[in-house]
């Protein structure tokens, strides 16, 4: 095999490599997009009803993360991340529900990702009142 024949193989392998890891976090996030199989909403069969579901799923978790930030209140820092954070947790939502813009199931997909970025907040803030000392 002549050598230009050969560097135009390495240069192709270079890349489909580069093509394929780079494919890997947009397939994460996809698949983080999804809720689990322990979803609280996997009985829901109409869209009226994962819609109240996932609504109903996304108040919870925003109380369970209401209730860790009063065991966490005495911070002012993590008064002033917490505000930040909100502020992100919000926008990131409505722009994963963008695609579904005037479709019935944009509540459902608003609702989901306020779940499963607000659960993984409550959890964070658990996190780090358990590393603190007592």
């Amino acid at each position: 095999m002549s050598l230009r024949r050969e560097n135009s193989h390495k240069f192709l392998l270079a890349v489909v490599g580069a093509l394929l890891i780079s494919c890997v976090p947009l397939l994460t996030f996809a698949q983080s997009k999804r809720p689990s199989d322990s979803t609280p909403c996997k009985d829901a069969v109409s869209q009226r009803q994962m819609n109240a579901c996932w609504s109903a799923a996304a108040s919870d978790a925003d109380q369970a993360l209401r209730l860790e930030l009063d065991k966490n209140r005495e911070e002012q820092t993590l008064h002033d991340a917490q505000r930040h954070w909100a502020q992100y947790r919000d926008l990131q939502c409505k722009l994963e529900a963008k695609q579904s813009e005037g479709k019935p199931t944009q509540i459902m997909e608003e609702s989901i990702c306020l779940w499963r970025i607000t659960q993984a907040r409550a959890k964070e803030l658990h996190q780090l009142r358990a590393m603190r000392p007592h």
